[in-house]
C-alpha cells in the first residue's frame, strides 16, 4: 500500500511543466517507483509534517491538497497546519482539506461510532473536526471558504462502490483494535474476540441496510492577494 493517492490521479490532469510534491511522516510509503511518478521526473518527494513545513517553502505553492488527518491532528496541531499552509501557498493558492463525517446505518453502527468517539478523546483527538475547520481556516487568513459534501454508500446495497468503500472502513476500523483494548476497551469491549464480532456486526449491519453510509466534505479556501497602496 502507498500513499500519493491524489497525486498520481493529479499527475495526468496538469501540464507536464507543473512541479508536484508529495508530504507524508513515513517514506516508505511514497510511491517513488510508480510508472506515472518515474516518466515524469518533476515529482518531489519529501518526508516530514504538515505542521512543520520547510522554510524554504514560503509563498511557494498554488495548491495543497491535504486528506484524512482527522485521526492524526489535535486542535492545536490543526491550527498550527493551517498556518503552515497559509505560510508556504502563494498569494491566490487554494487549499482544499479533505475529511470524513459521521457514519450512520442503525443501532450497531451507532454503538461502533460512540466507541470510536470515546477513543479520539483518549487522544485528544476531534472525530468532528469538520464542524471547526472552516473557522480554523479563516482565522489563519484565509477567504473564499466552502464546503462541498458527499455522501459514500457502505455495503452490498451500494454496489461496487458501497463493497470497496465498506472495505475501506472496515479495514480502518479494524486497525484500531490494539489502542482500543490498550485502553480497557473503553466500556464497549473487554477482549480482542469481542471487538471482532462488534466489527463483524457492523459489516453486516452496513450490508443490510440500503442508505448506510459514510460523509465526506471537501474544504476549499484561499489565500489572498495583497491589495497594493494606493501611490501618494
Amino acid at each position: 500500500m502507498f500513499t500519493g493517492t491524489w497525486l498520481l490521479d493529479v499527475i495526468n490532469e496538469v501540464p507536464p511543466n507543473v512541479i508536484l510534491h508529495g508530504l507524508d511522516i513515513e517514506p516508505r510509503l511514497f510511491p517513488v517507483e510508480d510508472d506515472r511518478v518515474v516518466s515524469r521526473g518533476n515529482v518531489i518527494f519529501t518526508t516530514g509534517t504538515i505542521t512543520e513545513l520547510p522554510q524554504e517553502w514560503s509563498n511557494s505553492f498554488t495548491l495543497i491538497n491535504q486528506r484524512l488527518l482527522v485521526a492524526a491532528l489535535q486542535l492545536s496541531q490543526w491550527k498550527r497546519a493551517f498556518a503552515e499552509m497559509f505560510r508556504v501557498l502563494a498569494p491566490g493558492g487554494w487549499v482544499q482539506i479533505g475529511e470524513v463525517g459521521p457514519w450512520t446505518a442503525g443501532s450497531v453502527t451507532a454503538t461502533h461510532k460512540s466507541l470510536v468517539e470515546a477513543l479520539f478523546e483518549t487522544k485528544g483527538l476531534h472525530l468532528d473536526c469538520l464542524k471547526f475547520i472552516a473557522e480554523l481556516l479563516r482565522e489563519a487568513g484565509f477567504i473564499a471558504i466552502y464546503e462541498e459534501e458527499r455522501s459514500i454508500p457502505l455495503g452490498k446495497w451500494g454496489g461496487q462502490d458501497g463493497i470497496d468503500s465498506r472495505d475501506n472502513f472496515i479495514g480502518v476500523f479494524r486497525g484500531m483494535k490494539t489502542p482500543i483494548l490498550n485502553a480497557g476497551g473503553l466500556g464497549f469491549v473487554q477482549t480482542e474476540g469481542e471487538f471482532d464480532s462488534l466489527l463483524d456486526a457492523v459489516e453486516q449491519e452496513w450490508d443490510e441496510t440500503s442508505g448506510a453510509e459514510i460523509k465526506f466534505s471537501i474544504i476549499y479556501a484561499t489565500k489572498p492577494i495583497p491589495v497594493p497602496m494606493a501611490s501618494l
